[in-house]
This record gives structure tokens, sequence and C-alpha cells, in this order.
């Protein structure tokens, strides 16, 4: 199996403050994390262009977004088709966490609503 490597830089931004990461990361397996009140910032060089590899809403697993598992964790929603016509095909895109397009997907996929979900997601950067 071909092993699909790429650079990528993703800036978690939460009120004012930004933290950017640029890590070497395996695109298949890897996602980064983005909670409530956060921005998911996809950028690519000027001659590339965004292609969403994954996306994910809802609570999937413990971690940076969930805290603790209360026995809601599990749920989660496919949002690749949103994620994939915000930002794929554009040098860069911003997504804010939550809105109304994960919100609906989260509900279907039956997220408690008083719960907080997030957005996992990847990308690659594919010259064109």
């Amino acid at each position: 199996m071909e092993r699909l490597v790429s650079e990528m830089t993703y800036i978690v931004s939460s009120g004012t403050l930004n933290s950017t990461y640029t890590t070497t990361i395996d695109v298949v397996l890897a996602s980064v994390e983005f909670c409530q009140n956060e921005e998911f910032h996809a950028s690519c060089s000027s001659s590339s262009v965004v292609v969403m590899t994954s996306a994910r809403y809802g609570r999937m697993t413990v971690g940076r977004c969930v805290r603790r598992d209360y026995g809601f964790v599990g749920c989660g929603s496919d949002v690749l088709g949103i994620t994939d016509q915000l930002c794929s095909g554009r040098r860069n895109c911003t997504v804010r966490v939550p809105n109304s397009w994960f919100d609906d997907a989260a509900q279907k996929a039956r997220c408690p609503e008083d719960f907080k979900n997030y957005l996992q997601v990847s990308y690659d950067c594919l010259d064109g």
C-alpha cells in the first residue's frame, strides 16, 4: 500500500487566540479536531487547491474536544459533502464550528443536543 504524505498547516482559532500547527501527516489516517467556537482553516500554496479527504461532525471519541465520556460518545455524521462544497477546489477556506449544516447532520446521527459536538477533518493540497 502506498503511503500518501503531505505537509499541512492547520490554524485553530477561538476568539482572539490563534494556534498554528504545521506538520507532515499521512492524510489517509490523520485528522484534526476543531471544537465549539473554533474555526477550521484550510490553506494551500498558490499553485494548489484544497481537496477535502474526510470530515465527521459529532462526538466521535474522547480527545481534545470531548474530555470525558458521559455515555454519549460514538455518535457522529459524515459531513464530507458539506466541507467539500465549502472548501474543495479553493486555495483556502474557513469553516466555523458549529454551523447549521453540521448541527442538522448531528441531529440526524442522534447526537444529544445538550452536549457539544466537534468537527474532525483532514484535507490535501493538489496541484491545480
